[in-house]
């Protein structure tokens, strides 16, 4: 969605955040205060003992943030564990920011 000069945001409307979600925002910069080089933000929705939702976006690789699906996909239906983050971690390490889905 694009704005033209004469018009203005007056109104945002964010939905309450789900029962059983855990979040996270996180951000690496040199020296405490700098600019962030990257950042990450992590939602997870437990169901039960499974993840029933998952939402991952990432800041500083591009010039907007950055969702990456096949993550989110990789933690759905899935239940919490060691083994799960380190597969979800290992994928993180082999990402370059051209393969990855905006999150606009």
């Amino acid at each position: 969605m694009t704005l033209s000069s004469d018009e203005m945001i007056l109104e945002a409307s964010i939905p309450e955040m789900p029962l059983r979600a855990g979040w996270s925002f996180t951000e690496f910069a040199r020296r405490f205060g700098d600019f962030a080089i990257v950042g990450v933000a992590a939602l997870l929705v437990a169901a039960k003992d499974q993840f029933s939702d998952a939402r991952i976006a990432l800041t500083g690789i591009g010039e907007k943030p950055w969702r990456k699906r096949k993550l989110e996909e990789m933690l759905i239906g899935e239940k919490g564990s060691a083994n799960l983050f380190n597969r979800v971690g290992r994928e993180v390490a082999t990402l370059q920011s051209g393969r990855w889905v905006r999150a606009d």
